[in-house]
């Protein structure tokens, strides 16, 4: 390719990237997994990003299989709790799960962490036929 092409290409994504007309792809955020406290479901929860913002609302991915099967999870209700054990208070925000995503796939939002430290995340999954807890420590760095 010829120099001035590459130089005009590199000067048109730049402005572009400084009006926000193109912004590059987020990377992945970490993600945690764990069996629920009866061994009923498998469930796997997503951070949107791989930078935890404090003070600002999350959207994050909640995946409930079978534990057994392994197969997607379709449950009547998921309640979210959670907080700072060693500070002894809850979420600052009432997280909720507002959308399924199909095939176990849940959306979590409202999710919010003040502070940087241990906080713990707290589902409760009730289907027809059964319910079970499954809590996630995650280290929150600032």
């Amino acid at each position: 390719m010829h120099k001035n092409v590459v130089y005009i290409q590199s000067v048109c994504i730049l402005i572009l990237c400084s009006l926000g007309l193109l912004t590059h792809a987020a990377e992945p955020g970490p993600t945690w997994q764990q069996i629920s406290q009866q061994g009923h479901f498998s469930v796997e929860l997503r951070a949107s990003d791989r930078q935890t913002a404090l003070s600002e609302f999350q959207t994050w991915q909640l995946s409930i299989r079978e534990a057994a099967s392994d197969e997607p999870v379709t449950p009547v209700r998921v309640i979210v709790g959670g907080g700072m054990p060693a500070h002894g208070h809850g979420l600052p925000t009432q997280p909720q799960v507002t959308e399924y995503l199909g095939a176990g796939q849940y959306q979590l939002e409202g999710l919010m962490f003040n502070m940087a430290g241990q906080w713990q995340l707290i589902f409760e999954i009730i289907t027809n036929s059964k319910s079970d807890r499954v809590v996630f420590d995650l280290m929150i760095e600032h």
